[in-house]
């Protein structure tokens, strides 16, 4: 299995990723990554870092691993969280350690 870093999603800011939900497909924006901490020793797997999504959607979805496709990446699995609404959607984040 090969490892998410931060470099796969830090230039995709602004992207689409589809997470299927049922039958239909959300749309979500990469609006954010973040790099939380940086480690400097031998055999590290990746700096911690964090990614949050939007949604125009008003729906919230579960905190749960959804299977997140993007044009240029492919499919990736990603747990998200979500971590607020207003008028305009929905934000979910995920963190990386």
């Amino acid at each position: 299995m090969t490892s998410i870093t931060f470099e796969q999603f830090s230039p995709r800011l602004n992207e689409t990723f589809e997470v299927a939900v049922g039958e239909a497909r959300e749309p979500l924006t990469l609006t954010e990554a973040a790099l939380i901490q940086q480690y400097d020793h031998p055999g590290k797997a990746r700096d911690s870092f964090s990614l949050v999504f939007r949604s125009a959607s008003q729906t919230v979805l579960p905190q749960a691993t959804y299977a997140l496709e993007n044009a240029d990446m492919g499919q990736v699995s990603v747990f998200l969280v979500p971590v607020g609404r207003d008028k305009d959607g929905v934000s979910y984040q995920a963190i990386f350690n």
